[in-house]
C-alpha cells in the first residue's frame, strides 16, 4: 500500500499455515448453495470480527469485512462463497456430506467443486496477515465475501 513492508511481516508462519488448513478443511466439508450460505457467513464475519475487522451483511448471504489503517489507497479482495448442487467423491476425510434444497424443491448432495473454498480462505488469511501486520502499510483494505455467484443471484 502507501509503505513497503519488510517480506518477513507477511510470511505465512506454521501457525498461519495451520489456521489456513483448518478453515479450508471447515469450509470444504460445509458448502451451500447459492443465495442460502448462512452458515459460512457467519463463520465469515466470526473471523473478521475476531481480527477487529468492520463488517456488515450484503447481498443477503454476503460479507463484506473493512480494515482501515490510516491515509493511502483502498484495496479489495473479492470471493465468491457458495457450493455447487454436486456429489463429493474425493474420499478425503473432510468430504462434503452436506446436502441443500434447490429453489424448486429438489434436494441434491453439495460441495466445493470450484475453488470457493480456497477463495475464502484465501480472503481470510490475507485479512489476517493485514490486521498483524500493520505497522507495515497504510490505507484500507475491503474484503468482498460474494454469494450466489454460481447462480448469478449474488452477483
Amino acid at each position: 500500500m502507501t509503505t513497503t513492508p519488510a517480506l518477513a511481516e507477511f510470511e505465512l508462519s506454521s501457525g498461519h499455515t495451520t489456521a489456513m488448513h483448518a478453515i479450508y478443511k471447515h469450509l470444504h466439508a460445509h458448502p451451500e448453495l447459492s443465495m442460502q450460505e448462512h452458515r459460512t457467513a457467519a463463520y465469515i464475519r466470526e473471523k473478521l470480527d475476531e481480527l477487529g475487522l468492520e463488517t456488515f451483511a450484503c447481498g443477503g448471504t454476503g460479507v463484506v469485512g473493512i480494515l482501515r489503517n490510516g491515509d493511502g489507497p483502498v484495496v479489495g479482495y473479492r470471493a465468491d462463497t457458495d457450493g455447487l448442487p454436486i456429489q463429493e467423491d474425493t474420499g478425503l476425510d473432510y468430504a462434503s456430506t452436506t446436502r441443500g434444497t434447490l429453489p424448486d424443491g429438489t434436494e441434491v448432495p453439495v460441495m466445493h467443486g470450484c475453488g470457493h473454498d480456497t477463495h475464502i480462505t484465501v480472503g481470510l488469511t490475507a485479512a489476517r496477515l493485514l490486521a498483524e501486520g500493520r505497522q507495515g502499510w497504510s490505507g484500507t483494505a475491503v474484503f468482498i465475501f460474494q454469494p450466489g455467484e454460481e447462480s448469478a443471484a449474488g452477483s
